[in-house]
This record gives C-alpha cells, sequence and structure tokens, in this order.
C-alpha cells in the first residue's frame, strides 16, 4: 500500500476560487505582511479560539 506524503491538490480544488481570491486582492495590494487580509485573519481566528485576540506571525528560517 502506497500512502502518500502530503496531497495538497484536493485541498486547493476545494477552496479554489476563495484562495484564488485571497491571494489576488494580496498581491494586488502589495500587503503581505500587516495590511487588511492579515488583520481580517486575526478577528476571524480570534472569534474561532474564543479569545479577545490574535496575533499573525511569520516565521523565517
Amino acid at each position: 500500500m502506497e500512502v502518500p506524503f502530503l496531497d495538497l491538490k484536493a485541498p486547493y480544488l476545494e477552496l479554489k476560487e476563495e484562495l484564488d481570491a485571497a491571494y489576488q486582492r494580496v498581491m494586488e495590494s502589495g500587503w503581505y505582511i500587516l495590511g487588511q487580509e492579515v488583520a481580517a485573519f486575526e478577528e476571524e481566528f480570534a472569534v474561532y479560539c474564543e479569545t479577545k485576540y490574535c496575533v499573525g506571525v511569520g516565521i523565517f528560517l
């Protein structure tokens, strides 16, 4: 039996329109750090986690 390492195609195809639209908004705005998209994510994720705040961070290795 062969088990695939990580299949990103299926989840991408399921969310393609939404992901492509978000990517387009980020690229057109030029704000991949901070900006409206990150602020919206922080607010929505805080609600999802049932907490008051969420802070998006990036890690560069």
